[in-house]
């Protein structure tokens, strides 16, 4: 029994190494006969490319939270540009809302994301970077109270960067990149003036502000020196006078500022007659002459920029102003044709698929007229019979015979050339 099983054990062992041997040698061919899958009983997958991109039924869908709410849509089915909006709630009976942020896509205002705090009458905007639009950043806006505006630095025009508005008391302006160095323009307000100098007209609450106070400031020249250069002017409409702070020098920390009576400023400094004191005199006369016709100048740029810059803002925010008009009015609208014309523009991927249904409609129009071409009718010019509506049977086949006589023709022709090219070869 012990011999048989030793020979047993013996056969298995060299089997096992003649499987391993034809495993080695023969593994390709056995990775060749490996047989393929059956075809999938279900038709082919197919998905219409206008509702993939509508990403959910009928283009929206609306998920709840604990106290939250957020709601989908489809780009460009919204006449605003909506593509989601998270509502955020005080209570869990969603009730009291908190916080609505709304996400937009393809507008031409370039605006992506508006939140609303609607218990402290406050709006906060951002809008992407554009060089066609107002250059807006950020908006922050407290209705009838205040409003920040940032701006992305590549407004090259004027330098502006931020502007801060509490209406009707006081406007402040911060640049950068300016040739004349303009850092800071201010300029404040007060309705209580009896006869104004300098008047800025609102004219989105068609009032008229009195101006108290300008005051701008000018950052340091490193190639000038700095006791000579202006850093801040204060024109104290209010106080008729005139502060000039100068730049501090290397060292100093404290510089008194120089006063100037706006009295001085309007009579731009009045020029006496010669003094005894000879051309001395005159001179000193003429430099304060001159100086009083600068600050009197910088003084009347202030204002004019000022005034200038609240007619752009009252531009640029009437410009927001209208495309909200029009977003209301295309609601309005049961189906609305021009939602890309006023508020929306097209992307890339739309504008691809509209010039894929051009160029399908085109194919479609072609093969239509060569579906619709009647090749019976110059025969029947021929034999003068395209009038006549329905042929009788000897008609029918005197336009048959025509029409095979023809055929005739046009084959002999061609095997004429075919024969001619061949006898030329």
């Amino acid at each position: 029994m012990i011999g048989n099983d030793d020979k047993k054990g013996e056969e298995e062992e060299e089997a096992a190494e003649e499987d391993e041997d034809d495993d080695g040698e023969e593994g390709g061919l056995n990775d060749e006969e490996v047989l393929d899958m059956p075809p999938p009983w279900s038709p082919k997958l197919f998905v219409n490319k206008d509702k993939f991109t509508e990403l959910c039924p009928k283009g929206e869908k609306t998920v709840f939270y604990k106290k939250c709410k957020v709601e989908f849509h489809s780009a460009c089915k919204e006449v605003d540009g909506l593509v989601k909006r998270v509502t955020m709630y005080e209570d869990f009976k969603k009730l009291i809302i908190k916080e609505t942020r709304s996400y937009f896509k393809h507008r031409r205002d370039k605006l992506i994301l508006r939140r609303r705090f609607p218990y402290e009458f406050k709006t906060i905007e951002h809008y992407e970077s554009s060089e066609k639009n107002n250059y807006w950043k950020k908006m922050i806006q407290v209705d009838d109270r205040w409003r920040k505006i940032y701006f992305y630095h590549h407004r090259n025009k004027d330098g502006l960067i931020y502007r801060e508005e509490h209406i009707g008391q006081k406007v402040f302006e911060r640049f950068k990149g300016r040739e004349d160095r303009l850092i800071y323009r201010s300029v404040t307000y007060d309705l209580e003036v009896d006869s104004p100098e300098f008047v800025i007209t609102d004219k989105q609450y068609c009032k008229d502000y009195f101006v108290k106070k300008m005051a701008q400031k000018f950052e340091l020249d490193p190639k000038k020196p700095p006791e000579e250069q202006i850093r801040k002017t204060e024109f104290m409409i209010n106080k008729n006078k005139v502060l000039i702070h100068y730049h501090y020098k290397e060292g100093q920390i404290f510089r008194k500022p120089e006063e100037i009576d706006r009295n001085d400023l309007l009579s731009q400094g009045k020029i006496g007659d010669k003094a005894e004191g000879g051309e001395e005199n005159n001179m000193e006369t003429n430099k304060k002459h001159q100086f009083f016709t600068f600050i009197k100048e910088l003084e009347q740029k202030c204002y004019t920029s000022i005034k200038a810059n609240e007619d752009q803002a009252h531009t640029e925010r009437g410009s927001r102003r209208d495309n909200e008009k029009s977003i209301q009015q295309l609601r309005m609208q049961p189906v609305p044709e021009d939602i890309y014309t006023k508020i929306l523009e097209k992307s890339i991927y739309e504008k691809a698929r509209d010039k894929m249904k051009q160029k399908h409609l085109k194919v479609a129009d072609e093969t239509e007229e060569e579906t619709k071409k009647d090749y019976l009718l110059p025969i029947l010019k021929k034999l003068s019979l395209e009038d006549k509506g329905e042929l009788d049977e000897e008609a029918a086949i005197h336009v048959k015979n025509e029409a095979l006589k023809n055929l005739k023709e046009r084959l002999l022709t061609r095997a004429e050339i075919i024969q001619r090219r061949l006898v030329e070869e």
